[in-house]
């Protein structure tokens, strides 16, 4: 199951509805149809939970169907009523306005404060998606009527969340990308649980990202301190073929004899191995030295 049909499938197990949060639930399915007027009324859906879901909205708020035909597909699956009974009610309790029939968003139908988070949850079921945890953080309504998707953009601002629209194909988008945005949303309208399981994935992979950061700095931090340990090495071996080796003290010949046989160590391990207790801090500044004493040998003794 796609974290999409989890959303919906717990927006729709936990759905409980007063009489008028029932019918802006039902309203915001309504807006989202590819067909409403006095004659028919039809939407597809991949999800057939959901089409079967809505035809119980119908029967709790009074509108009964006679002839309400949910069709199964490969893909897609349909509803389409052509009961004209059915049909013209929910055009004159939802969409008459002035004698004309308008598909719009109507916040005068919203009685009570919970109405616009009733129509939000069933616009979602009808239009909503949301992509897979693991690939990112995009919500998004879809819809083919202009007017629609600018009245449900102001409808989510006027709950505090910011949205953005786009255009795909045929479509207006409404959506957002925010992944706190999208939690707070989920909660919103029902599907608590999969806000937590988002929650959940995003610090995984935070938590994946840093360590993958830390990896990577670390990585090439030990890249330039072995480029600089090799560095050393041909700069101390050209120091001592010149004859070098005799000019420096016990202590700096041991640095410069364990730099050049561990290449690949750090100065800490370099530290570790001396024999005459010789901190990190000792260790660098004794090749630092050595370094010095040969690039001064060097430039002195060459032809």
């Amino acid at each position: 199951m796609s974290f999409s049909s989890q959303c919906k499938t717990e927006i729709m197990e936990s759905a409980q509805f007063d009489n008028c949060c029932l019918s802006s639930h039902l309203y915001g399915f309504l807006c989202f149809f590819s067909r409403v007027s006095a004659s028919e009324m039809s939407i597809n859906s991949e999800n057939i939970e959901i089409l079967n879901y809505l035809c119980s909205l119908f029967e709790r708020v009074g509108v009964h169907l006679d002839n309400g035909v949910i069709t199964r597909g490969k893909r897609v699956n349909s509803f389409r009523c052509t009961d004209r009974r059915a049909c013209e009610k929910i055009v004159s309790d939802y969409f008459s306005r002035d004698g004309r029939q308008q598909i719009r968003i109507d916040t005068d139908l919203f009685v009570c404060q919970n109405c616009a988070k009733a129509f939000i949850s069933g616009a979602f079921l009808a239009a909503g998606s949301i992509s897979e945890p693991h690939k990112g953080y995009h919500l998004e309504f879809s819809t083919h009527r202009q007017r629609i998707a600018d009245e449900l953009a102001e409808l989510l601002r006027s709950q505090d969340f910011e949205v953005k629209q786009s255009v795909r194909g045929y479509d207006t988008l409404v959506y957002v990308k925010d992944s706190g945005t999208i939690e707070d949303l989920l909660t919103f309208i029902g599907a608590p649980i999969c806000s937590m399981q988002l929650m959940e994935e995003k610090i995984v992979r935070d938590v994946r990202n840093q360590v993958t950061r830390r990896v990577n700095c670390e990585n090439a931090n030990m890249d330039k301190a072995v480029a600089a340990a090799y560095k050393d090495i041909e700069l101390f071996e050209r120091f001592f073929g010149s004859g070098g080796r005799k000019i420096l003290s016990t202590d700096l010949l041991k640095a410069a004899d364990l730099r050049i046989a561990n290449p690949d160590l750090s100065l800490g391990e370099l530290a570790q191995m001396s024999d005459d207790g010789i901190t990190k801090s000792g260790m660098s500044h004794r090749l630092r030295k050595i370094r010095e004493t040969a690039k001064e040998y060097l430039n002195e003794h060459a032809d």
